[in-house]
C-alpha cells in the first residue's frame, strides 16, 4: 500500500505474497516486506485515450516530472519565438517571416508525430513553439499597421477570442482523437493551409 492507502503503482514485492490475497489478511502488516520498482513495464488505462506522451515513453513514477518538463520545454520556447520573430520580422519582412513559421508549424507538428525518443520529441516541440510564437507576434504585429486605429481594438480583440475559441475546440479534437499522434496532425495540417492561403493572398491575389 502507498502512502494515502492505496495501492503502490510504482513498486512491487520483491516475492510474491500470496497471504494477502485473501481477504481475511488484509490486516497484515505490509511496512517490512522487500519491495522493488516495477521491472516489467506498467499497464496503462486506456477506456479514454488510447496513446499519450505517458504512455509512449513510460512518464510515470520516477519519470513522471518529465512530462512537466515538456510542457516547461514547450513555453520557453514560445517565449524565445515571440521577440526573436520580431527581430526577423524586421530583417526580412513580416510576411516572410509569417509564410516561413507557418510552414514550419506545420512541418515540425507532423514530423513530433514520428520522433523515436522522448528528448527528440521535446526538441521538435521546442521549435515548434518559436515558430508558433513567431506567427501570433507577425499576425498581431501586422494587424496594428494595416488597420485603421479606431477599428484596431475591436479587431484585437476579436482576435483574443478566436485564440480562447480554439482552445475549445482543441478539447473538442482530443475528445475526436484518442490517439495523441491523430490529435496532433489535426493540429498540424490548419498550418498547411494557413501557409497556402497567405501564400495565395500575398504572391497570387497582391503580387509585389
Amino acid at each position: 500500500m502507498g502512502g494515502n492507502n492505496e495501492q503502490e503503482q510504482c513498486r512491487r514485492f520483491r516475492q510474491p505474497q500470496w497471504q494477502l490475497l485473501h481477504s481475511s489478511d488484509l490486516a497484515i502488516n505490509t511496512t517490512e516486506l522487500e519491495t522493488e520498482a516495477c521491472l516489467d513495464g506498467w499497464i496503462y488505462d486506456q477506456s479514454i485515450f488510447t496513446s499519450t506522451i505517458v504512455t509512449q515513453w513510460n512518464l510515470v513514477c520516477k519519470s513522471k516530472s518529465l512530462k512537466l518538463w515538456s510542457q516547461s520545454i514547450y513555453m520557453a520556447g514560445y517565449m524565445l519565438g515571440s521577440p526573436l520573430g520580431g527581430y526577423i520580422s524586421d530583417k526580412f519582412g513580416r510576411k516572410p517571416a509569417l509564410l516561413a513559421s507557418s510552414l514550419l508549424s506545420a512541418l515540425l507538428g507532423t514530423c513530433s508525430i514520428f520522433a523515436p525518443t522522448f528528448p527528440i520529441y521535446c526538441a521538435i516541440r521546442f521549435l515548434l513553439s518559436m515558430s508558433m510564437g513567431t506567427i501570433y507576434s507577425s499576425t498581431l504585429t501586422l494587424l496594428i499597421e494595416w488597420l485603421p486605429s479606431n477599428v484596431t481594438p475591436m479587431i484585437i480583440t476579436i482576435r483574443s477570442l478566436v485564440l480562447s475559441a480554439g482552445q475549445t475546440v482543441l478539447a473538442g479534437l482530443a475528445y475526436v482523437f484518442r490517439d495523441w499522434r491523430m490529435l496532433q496532425l489535426s493540429i498540424s495540417v490548419p498550418y498547411f493551409v494557413f501557409f497556402l492561403s497567405v501564400w495565395y493572398v500575398d504572391f497570387c491575389l497582391f503580387p509585389l
